[in-house]
């Protein structure tokens, strides 16, 4: 029997799953206030994180298709939280940059999502947190392989 296919990897598959699918739904009331998406959030904190880069560099750091990523930018632009500019080195290729509101649409996003976070995780003990860290290490290391391989 393979390691993939054992009963604690099988429940560890569907512990990952289920957290996905409710970070998925939480949706802090930053992100509503600016009137964006999960979805779109994710692509400003992208962005945020990495200023002038291009669609194809969001598409690999988000695992979002590109149609989805392009339709999203339309989106943001319109509500003027990113803009869009000729790089300055090539001219076929356009940059993407968040506005002073996008800026600050990340940052209000961030700061309630970590507040949220800690709050929740406050109950844990020094050492249950302790515990924890190196596990959670782990299962990013393997969700960053599955966003980099898609």
């Amino acid at each position: 029997m393979s390691g993939s296919d054992t009963a604690a990897t099988i429940e560890i598959a569907l512990a990952v799953e289920r957290l996905a699918i409710m970070f998925s739904q939480y949706r802090p009331e930053a992100v509503r206030t600016f009137g964006v998406s999960s979805q779109q959030a994710i692509i400003l904190a992208a962005i945020y994180d990495e200023p002038g880069c291009g669609v194809k560099r969001i598409t690999e750091r988000t695992g979002m298709f590109q149609p989805v990523v392009s339709r999203s930018l339309g989106s943001l632009v319109r509500l003027s939280l990113l803009e869009r500019r000729r790089s300055s080195t090539d001219a076929r290729a356009t940059e993407l940059h968040l506005t002073e509101a996008g800026r600050r649409a990340v940052n209000e996003i961030r700061d309630e999502w970590r507040g949220t976070l800690q709050k929740a995780c406050a109950s844990l003990s020094e050492e249950q947190a302790a515990a924890l860290m190196p596990s959670l290490s782990l299962v990013l290391t393997v969700a960053q392989q599955l966003v980099n391989e898609a």
